[in-house]
């Protein structure tokens, strides 16, 4: 078993001495934050066939233009980019006074939109929208096998806007914003009229620069997993990241696990109130379930990709070498993956306090024969951090699990396609599960990770005699009346 890279945390956390000052020596900062998540409309479920690699780098072109916006618009208001998952960007602006806080998140709004117009022009994804929030929050660097540099924000205001998002209650060209707990949403072109938005990028800010020019000059780099000069692994089941300002991104094959947190977000809320020790703890205590989840990982002897945490949900990425690999995987081991994350992340997580994990999976179905890949994965270098970035239908159906079906603890919900290429007797443990809308999810089953334990011995222990079966050949023995070493042998 290998030692994890990523001890548990022993000393003494320090905070940081404001939002924008977060790193590695101070890993943690507790203050009023606003939660803007931008969401650029992409065809990711067409990402299919032969055309699939290249689809997805026009499609993270996207993203780093709408991420190049992001950080320009997030420093002039004094704040920075915090994640980006996909298709979404998360900023962070920090306030003091919630009296000032509603302007602030429309101006912000108003000011990406104008600079996503600027410079997508004609082209670009088809369209956007904006959700947003506010509360004290808990920001803490992000731990992995990737080195993602990335912030993770812990709170129900980072949490609110993204599943607003993905419940549809925000439309195209809107931005839906709860302001001192109240929800309204807002078309994107009212909000730049308001806030005079068209003008204010032309402006000079800062360092005498537009907002148009500082756009320009964030010149985001691009990662290439590819690369044949990767820098150094974290260990033999961490992917290679390569060199910056390589052009191709990293496709392969793989299934989506994402496991959420129970109990998590209450402990934020409790903390929100309590004393800076109890802060303190909190974030020591979530460094260190980062950091054993990327030990997790690391002991696995499968090859992983580690996403980022998105609030306390990890996300990790099972790949394959090849097609008929993954193909041959796909009956066993994303059950089995499940199912050692629990024995080895539950009880932990149980100990700590929290109620274990909620699990949902996702491949995205079958690819095709001629794709490269139904997992398009680069990175992206601004503003002095790294952010690692996955599209695919897996990463999209696996997030999409907790908002259409939400698992609980000990439970892992399942797209329907993914279920169809499992093993018959693993099929036989889904069952049919409620969304918030319908009886009847039609995207999503559900099985219980207590009986789906015993379906695997079974499958395995059957599997382990077949093999013996083959492995021992029966001995036949010839018959008497045709065997015999004399040449006159009958002869008398």
């Amino acid at each position: 078993m290998l030692t994890p890279t990523h001890p548990p945390t022993l000393q003494r956390l320090v905070e940081a001495s404001s939002f924008r000052s977060i790193s590695k020596a101070t890993p943690f900062w507790f203050g009023n934050l606003a939660h803007l998540y931008l969401e650029i409309r992409l065809n990711l479920d067409e990402l299919e066939g032969a055309e699939s690699a290249r689809k997805a780098e026009q499609a993270h072109d996207y993203i780093r233009n709408a991420a190049e916006v992001c950080h320009a618009v997030s420093t002039y208001l004094g704040g920075q980019v915090l994640e980006i998952h996909g298709r979404t960007i998360h900023i962070g602006l920090e306030y003091t006074s919630p009296a000032e806080i509603g302007d602030r998140m429309k101006e912000a709004s108003g000011l990406i939109h104008v600079l996503l117009e600027r410079t997508y022009r004609s082209g670009g994804p088809d369209g956007w929208r904006i959700a947003g929030d506010h509360a004290p929050t808990l920001t803490v660097t992000s731990e992995g096998i990737h080195q993602d540099t990335s912030l993770v924000s812990l709170s129900p205001a980072a949490n609110f806007p993204a599943k607003q998002l993905a419940r549809k209650q925000v439309p195209r060209w809107t931005a839906g914003l709860n302001i001192n707990q109240k929800w309204g949403v807002h078309t994107l072109e009212e909000l730049a009229t308001a806030y005079r938005c068209r003008q204010r990028v032309q402006e000079l800010a800062t360092g005498g620069r537009s907002l148009v020019q500082l756009v320009e000059a964030a010149n985001a780099e691009t990662i290439n997993f590819s690369s044949s000069k990767a820098i150094r692994q974290v260990s033999a089941q961490a992917a290679p990241l390569g060199n910056p300002s390589a052009e191709s991104l990293f496709s392969c094959y793989g299934f989506v696990l994402s496991m959420d947190l129970d109990g998590f977000t209450k402990r934020v809320e409790r903390a929100a109130v309590g004393s800076m020790e109890d802060k303190r703890k909190l974030a020591e205590d979530f460094l260190d379930i980062m950091r054993w989840a990327a030990a997790f990982a690391e002991r696995h002897p499968d090859t992983f990709i580690q996403f980022p945490f998105a609030g306390d949900n990890a996300i990790f990425a099972v790949t394959a070498e090849t097609l008929e690999d993954y193909k041959t995987r796909k009956k066993l081991s994303p059950v089995k993956t499940a199912l050692e994350w629990e024995e080895t992340m539950g009880d932990r997580a149980r100990a700590a306090g929290y109620g274990g994990w909620g699990q949902s999976l996702a491949g995205g179905g079958s690819p095709h024969g001629n794709s490269k890949g139904n997992l398009h994965v680069a990175g992206i270098l601004l503003g002095g951090r790294r952010f690692l970035v996955g599209i695919g239908p897996g990463m999209r159906h696996a997030r999409q699990g907790f908002t259409h079906v939400d698992p609980s603890p000990k439970e892992l919900a399942m797209f329907r396609a993914d279920i169809a290429d499992l093993h018959e007797r693993l099929r036989k443990e889904f069952y049919d599960c409620p969304t918030p809308l319908s009886d009847r999810s039609a995207n999503y089953k559900k099985a219980e990770l207590s009986g789906m334990k015993k379906a695997l011995a079974e499958v395995e222990a059957e599997q382990r005699r077949a093999v013996q079966s083959v492995s021992q050949p029966k001995i036949v023995l010839p018959s008497a009346a045709v065997v015999t070493h004399r040449p006159y042998g009958g002869a008398h």
